[in-house]
This record gives structure tokens, sequence and C-alpha cells, in this order.
């Protein structure tokens, strides 16, 4: 008599894979769009906290000079490992004018002047 041989095949095993592998992609092809723009979001909430740091900074130094963000982590308005960068890496841009501060990002491109960047107030 022939034993019957149990397992899968291969053919099995690579269909279930396959299986997987497509609903991996539908979920991260759904889940790309609400991640971008939860990035988005973060960046321009941690450009307010930065601006904000800075009307505070004002209040106890130089209302004239423009701070950088060290001078910021310095002086504890911002927190070190926080706010130093964007969700994408690049550092901030702060521009100060008269007693107006704008923040900037420059976005998922990492280039200033296109248009995936953050500025906090918007223009």
């Amino acid at each position: 008599m022939k034993r019957r041989k149990r397992g899968v095949t291969l053919v099995e095993v690579l269909v279930v894979v396959a299986i997987i592998a497509l609903v991996a992609a539908g979920v991260a092809f759904g889940a790309l769009p609400k991640w971008l723009e939860a990035q988005d979001k973060t960046a321009t909430a941690s450009a307010r906290v930065v601006r904000r740091a800075v009307k505070s900074w004002w209040m106890v130094n130089d209302v004239s000079r423009c701070p950088t963000i060290d001078d910021l982590v310095q002086s504890g308005d911002v927190d070190r490992d926080g706010a130093r960068t964007d969700p994408w890496g690049s550092g901030w841009r702060i521009e100060c004018a008269d007693s107006e501060v704008t923040v900037s990002s420059a976005g998922r491109d990492k280039q200033f002047g296109t248009g995936d960047d953050i500025r906090v107030p918007p223009t």
C-alpha cells in the first residue's frame, strides 16, 4: 500500500504568499495618503510651537534679533529632541520682520519655494 504524503506543495505556499502580498499592498496604498496628511499636520503643529517659542524668547531677550533653533533650545523654549527638525528631517526656517514671525518647513521634497512647503502663519 502506498502512503499518502502529508504537507503543502510549493504552489500552495506561493499562492498564500501572493495573497498576503496583495492584501498588504492594498492596505499600504490606502494608508499612504493618511500618513502623508498626518506628516503635514505634524509639521504645521511643530511650526506653531516654534513660532510661539520665538515670541516667548523675545519677552526675555533682544527683540531686534531673530533667534535660531539653537537659541530656543538653550533657553528651554523648545524641546531639544522634538522641534529641532520637521517630520522630514530638515531644519526650520525662522524669519522675523518687526514683531511678526514666520516659521517655514521645506516640506516633503526638502526644497524651499515649492508647493509642499509648510508656513506658519500661512501666506
